[in-house]
């Protein structure tokens, strides 16, 4: 198995976050999921992710504005 990656979910769609999740987990993946950009945010501001996963249209806060603060 390789380096274990910290990864970053974000989708306002729950399926995605319940599916994603534990097949990166069974990788070996530490995997957090959040629902909304606001959320995402806030914890990118706490810790650091080797990989984010965001949907691009989101209500108020899109995918886009993660990733551009996680840059």
């Amino acid at each position: 198995m390789g380096r274990q990656l910290r990864v970053l979910v974000v989708d306002d769609e729950p399926i995605v976050g319940k599916r994603l999740r534990p097949a990166l987990e069974k990788e070996g993946h530490t995997v957090e999921v959040f629902e909304d950009g606001a959320s995402a945010l806030a914890r990118i501001g706490e810790r650091t992710f080797d990989i984010v996963v965001t949907d691009v249209r989101m209500d108020d806060i899109d995918g886009i504005r993660v990733l551009e603060a996680v840059q």
